[in-house]
């Protein structure tokens, strides 16, 4: 295995404890930022979490530093940002990144198909950002 990969997988697991469904869930509704961190053809299989807006973990730092000239808006440091993706080890790379940009709120809640099977809604439609 690469040394990137490896990297990338630990990362992902220190970046645990991930927040519960439940916090999850409370978060969004006060306004968190809700990142689904796949590849596109992965939206297009499974759909994403509603409200979710679609980063790939491989652009997520040139969108969310301010200073970089593909700054989302959505990103603001002060604002909570919770991150998914198939199975929680992207998802928890892209955390610990965010919190090397300042981001001290930045979570890793897991994997799709867990915060599903805990009640969160998917928008199957290709368009649903």
């Amino acid at each position: 295995m690469s040394t990137w990969l490896n990297a990338m997988l630990a990362g992902g697991k220190r970046a645990d404890p991930r927040l519960s469904s439940g916090e999850a869930r409370r978060m969004i509704e006060a306004g968190a930022l809700l990142v689904d961190v796949r590849e596109a053809s992965e939206l297009q299989r499974t759909g994403r979490l509603c409200g979710a807006k679609h980063v790939p973990v491989g652009l997520i730092a040139a969108q969310a530093d301010p200073a970089s000239p593909h700054h989302d808006a959505d990103f603001v440091p002060s604002r909570p940002v919770l991150l998914y993706c198939a199975s929680g080890i992207r998802s928890g790379s892209a955390a610990q990144s965010l919190r090397q940009l300042g981001y001290e709120k930045a979570f890793n809640i897991g994997g799709l198909q867990e915060l599903v099977d805990a009640g969160l809604p998917v928008d199957r439609s290709e368009s649903g950002r």
